[in-house]
């Protein structure tokens, strides 16, 4: 999911700044606060969104 020639994410910096690298800026925001909501249940969840995409 996060191959570096998929998302520009390096190993390094999926380590730093975890799996909401991969996310879609836009989409950021929503799916950390409903995983949040999901974990305070002890729910499960799932998600539909985007990801990020390597630009270069």
């Amino acid at each position: 999911m996060a191959d570096r020639e998929c998302t520009g994410i390096d190993v390094k910096e999926l380590r730093e700044r975890g799996w909401t690298a991969t996310i879609h800026p836009d989409d950021i925001e929503w799916v950390r606060d409903s995983w949040h909501d999901a974990v305070a249940r002890g729910g499960s969840a799932e998600f539909e969104m985007r990801l990020r995409r390597n630009s270069t």
